[in-house]
């Protein structure tokens, strides 16, 4: 009389449940992962920003005192170094309007500023 061996039947049900746990780490892994970055993206661009927006009233405070030492500024100009465009429109009649666009590794704050210059010097609005 034969023996009958249900040893690959056992071996078959060891394998398949060893592939469903090891798919599932796998996938709570890559779970994990994916939002750790997510977070960690989210919180660099939020830094991005506090950046952009510390170069951007930078760029304002550089461009009053431009205005203070030169009435006749006008136009647009560049401080590379704070990566802002400063544009300024002069109606030489005192009042000085700046507008300032700095951006900080691909991010982008604004700001504006109305100045008052007469003979005392410049007021803001």
């Amino acid at each position: 009389m034969p023996i009958k061996n249900n040893l690959n039947e056992k071996g078959f049900a060891a394998f398949i449940a060893v592939v469903l746990i090891a798919s599932g780490v796998l996938a709570f892994s890559l779970v994990s992962i994916s939002s750790a970055l997510l977070y960690a993206d989210g919180v660099n661009q939020r830094e991005y920003r506090i950046q952009a927006r510390l170069n951007a009233d930078a760029c304002l405070e550089m461009a009053t005192l431009m205005v203070a030492k030169d009435y006749f500024m006008n136009g647009t100009t560049t401080i590379a170094k704070l990566g802002c465009d400063i544009s300024v429109i002069n109606d030489f009649s005192g009042n000085v309007s700046l507008n300032v666009v700095a951006e900080f590794l691909g991010v982008k704050a604004r700001g504006t500023r109305e100045l008052i210059v007469n003979d005392g010097g410049v007021v803001t609005k």
